[in-house]
C-alpha cells in the first residue's frame, strides 16, 4: 500500500455547509475544512498515520466544493516537531521553504501572523508564533512535513490553484482553516 489513498475524500457539500453553519461562518468567501483521521478507519490504523496522507481537505466557497487527500502530521514524532491541534487557523499566500534556495521556493500558503495552538512531541501543547506552519505540497514518499499540512504532489497543483482562484475571486487576503479531529 502506498502512502496516498486509491480514492479522493468522499465527503458532502452540505456536509461541510453544516459545520460552516456550527461555527457561524458565512458562505460568503472561500474555507478550508481539514479533518484529522479522516481515513483512520479504511487506510491505516489509528495511531499508525505518521507519514501517509490519511487526512481530507475541503476547499469550499458559494461556487465550488473539492476535496483533496492531506496530511495534517509531521513525517515523524520525533521530539519536538509540531503537530496543529483542532481550531480555526488563518493562512495567507506566501512563499514556502523561504530560507531556500530560489530553485527550491513556491508559492503555498502561510501561518498568518496569529498564533497557532501546537502540539510537540514529548513537549506539550502551547500557543505560538512562530510562522512555520505552512500549507505545502508533500512528497511521493513521504509526506514531507515537519509540522506543516501537505497535499500529495500529484494533487498539489490543483489545490493551490483552487485555492488562490477562490481567494482572489472573493478578495481574500487570508483564508481560514478549520481543522477538526474526527
Amino acid at each position: 500500500m502506498g502512502i496516498v489513498p486509491q480514492n479522493k475524500p468522499q465527503y458532502k457539500r452540505e456536509d461541510a455547509e453544516t459545520i460552516l453553519k456550527i461555527y457561524k461562518k458565512p458562505l460568503d468567501r472561500c474555507y478550508l475544512i481539514a479533518f484529522r483521521g479522516y481515513y483512520s478507519q479504511t487506510f491505516q490504523p489509528r495511531g499508525n498515520n505518521i507519514g501517509v496522507y490519511d487526512d481530507a481537505l475541503v476547499v469550499i466557497s458559494p461556487d465550488t466544493f473539492t476535496t483533496f487527500n492531506f496530511n495534517v502530521d509531521p513525517s515523524s514524532q520525533a521530539t519536538g516537531r509540531a503537530n496543529l491541534c483542532a481550531g480555526i487557523w488563518q493562512f495567507e499566500i506566501g512563499i514556502h521553504n523561504r530560507s531556500k534556495a530560489k530553485s527550491k521556493q513556491y508559492t503555498a500558503l502561510i501561518q498568518d501572523e496569529a498564533q497557532f495552538l501546537i502540539k510537540r512531541f514529548n513537549q506539550g501543547t502551547k500557543l505560538e508564533s512562530y510562522r512555520g506552519i505552512n500549507l505545502h505540497r508533500g512528497g511521493n514518499t513521504t509526506t514531507s512535513s515537519l509540522g506543516c499540512l501537505t497535499v500529495p504532489p500529484i494533487q498539489w497543483d490543483s489545490a493551490i490553484n483552487l485555492i488562490i482562484a477562490q481567494m482572489n475571486k472573493h478578495n481574500q487576503k487570508k483564508i481560514e482553516l478549520i481543522l477538526i479531529d474526527l
